[in-house]
């Protein structure tokens, strides 16, 4: 492309003939173009270890299932962080909006 705006370019400059400007527009255009697909860079195929690399790292490890001991020990625990977390936090919150409702209606 570069090519080609400097042959036109030129071509206005000197004033050269239709057919002169775009013949050389057209070569120059060739060239840029055979010049692109033969400089692209040619694929390779990749190493069949590496590949299989590459999917084992990438697998998803599926975790153990847990003993009914640790399964009981895990639940108890969420039962304990929801009663002394979320619970009183819950408890805030609906005591605002109770507040805010409270104050909508004294406003009245």
């Amino acid at each position: 492309m570069i090519g080609g705006c400097v042959v036109l370019v030129l071509g206005l400059i000197l004033e050269l003939r239709l057919f002169v400007v775009a013949t050389g527009g057209l070569s120059s255009m060739v060239l840029a173009f055979y010049l692109f697909v033969r400089l692209w860079p040619q694929d390779e195929e990749p190493d069949s270890k590496l590949a299989e690399l590459v999917e084992e790292a990438l697998e998803e490890t599926k975790p153990e299932p847990l003993s009914p001991e640790e399964y009981r020990r895990q639940r108890e625990l969420a039962q304990k962080l929801i009663r002394e977390k979320a619970a009183p936090a819950l408890a805030k919150a609906i005591r605002g909006i109770l507040r805010q409702d409270e104050m909508k209606r004294r406003g009245k």
